[in-house]
């Protein structure tokens, strides 16, 4: 049944590809504004972009296919057997309380969608112009805020890279989260270009479409419109997999990536719906506002309560009230005979041997 679904999977994402057009994305209300842009380079860009949509389709039903054909042999190696047992470590008390969807972290973004909400409806009416032109447009309040929080979550996620309970996979991943999110408060306010008053080089004036000192406007909108899919990817898929699967829990500790809890999940979800098609079915434009500004600081609004989510975590087994919940390691259940690594199906035989250590102690048993 399992080795179906991913037959399944492969199928329609194969399809998916068949059908993917410039038609197609219009019609779902995506892009329009690239697909149709003044600037011949965003066309372009926008075009190239479908077709790397496209052939990412393909080659992930491949893989797909792939997995199902050697699905026996898969599940049944050393490695996806000791990684499913590193996941299988996380007690059922740790994994209910981060897998709540209720929590804090779900308050705080519903109090950020309800207060934008308000601004859409009533803030050109509450608002004199001069006031929205300091507020909506580059360089303005909602940007500069956005900037601010990102760096926050980067100062953050270097806080945890430092954190004594913090495993070696934590570290380097926290160190490379700290520069990623430092570079995204570069990149929306250009680097500082409108303050220090330095012009953009000729090099950038042609291809990036805002005539900005940045990475992400450069050759049309295509690292924005990655940006919004690799954050639903983080936000909404990856703690789907971190609930339901042994294997892939084992795998993001391996690697030390932050899980946002089901509650955040939620909320990045409800985040990445913040589109122009769905917003301006429900309020009317407003003066100088780009809506994904308002998306980018919600974003950044999820990615520092990510690393609050994280130091939280990492607080409670400093103080030992997580050792207390994660079951010791003599008691964890060994995969028995007949069980699937991955947490959907069954294998055929489980690897011998006993079941592997946590490498980085404490922090190692369970990542939010």
């Amino acid at each position: 049944m399992r080795r179906g679904l991913l037959f399944i999977s492969a199928t329609i994402l194969f399809a998916l590809g068949l059908v993917l057009s410039a038609d197609f994305i219009m019609s779902l209300g995506l892009m329009r504004g690239s697909l149709t842009h003044e600037n011949e380079l965003v066309r372009k860009s926008a075009n190239m972009e479908i077709v790397i949509y496209r052939w990412g389709a393909w080659i992930l039903a491949s893989l797909l296919l792939v997995t199902g054909l050697f699905w026996g042999r898969l599940i049944n190696t050393k490695w996806v057997l000791d990684t499913a047992q590193l996941g299988s470590k996380v007690s059922a008390e740790i994994r209910r309380h981060f897998g709540s969807i209720w929590n804090r972290s779900l308050l705080i973004v519903l109090i950020g969608l309800f207060g934008i909400g308000l601004y859409l409806r009533f803030g050109k009416d509450l608002f004199p112009l001069e006031y929205l032109a300091a507020i909506n447009p580059e360089d303005g309040v909602i940007e500069w805020s956005s900037a601010a929080i990102v760096l926050f979550a980067a100062l953050l996620s270097g806080r945890i890279a430092l954190h004594g309970q913090a495993t070696r996979a934590q570290v380097g991943m926290h160190c490379f989260l700290a520069l990623l999110f430092f570079a995204m408060c570069g990149e929306e306010i250009s680097w500082g270009q409108r303050v220090l008053g330095f012009e953009t080089p000729e090099a950038l004036q042609g291809i990036n479409v805002q005539g900005e000192f940045n990475l992400h406007n450069d050759f049309g909108y295509f690292f924005d419109h990655l940006f919004v899919l690799c954050f639903f990817l983080w936000g909404c898929v990856v703690p789907l997999l971190r609930k339901y699967s042994d294997f892939f829990r084992g795998l993001f500790l391996r690697v030390g990536l932050p899980v946002p809890s089901l509650g955040l999940a939620f909320g990045m979800l409800l985040i990445s719906m913040v589109q122009d098609v769905l917003v301006y079915r429900l309020v009317d434009p407003m003066p100088y506002l780009r809506v994904p500004e308002l998306r980018e600081l919600l974003s950044s609004l999820a990615f520092a309560l990510l690393m609050f989510e994280v130091l939280r975590l990492l607080r409670l087994q400093g103080t030992g009230a997580a050792d207390r919940q994660i079951e010791s390691s003599a008691k964890v259940r060994v995969l028995a005979k007949g069980q699937d690594p991955f947490g959907l199906g069954h294998a055929t035989q489980a690897a011998p041997g006993p079941a592997p250590s946590l490498s980085g102690g404490a922090a190692d048993e369970e990542i939010v």
